[in-house]
């Protein structure tokens, strides 16, 4: 198994900007690591979820992940924004995510 893709791990910080007079938010990088990313097959989305969903990623990395909790993921150079909508693994380090695209991040 590779592990080619990389993929960052943010949290959304909200700071108050005086000029605009509102919240803006202010991901921070949390963590940055190489994993194995794959399309989701519909044998093992209809196991872990009851239904096909479309959309949904399998990242799985070669060591433990140090963080716990994250907002959202980007993988590999697309801008595209991905939030986890469950996670299942061993010891969190073969981790299996599924994620919807929530945001382009142009």
């Amino acid at each position: 198994m590779r592990y080619d893709t990389l993929v960052i791990f943010y949290q959304n910080k909200e700071t108050y900007d005086p000029t605009q007079g509102k919240h803006i938010d202010n991901p921070v990088e949390l963590y940055r690591d190489y994993a194995n990313v794959n399309s989701t097959g519909i044998q093992q989305s209809t196991e872990l979820f009851g239904a096909v969903k479309t959309n949904s990623l399998t990242v799985r990395f070669a060591h433990r992940i140090p963080i716990q909790s994250w907002n959202y993921i980007t993988i590999g150079n697309k801008p595209n924004r991905y939030k986890t909508t469950q996670s299942l693994g061993c010891l969190n380090s073969d981790v299996i995510v599924t994620s919807e695209m929530i945001a382009n991040g142009s």
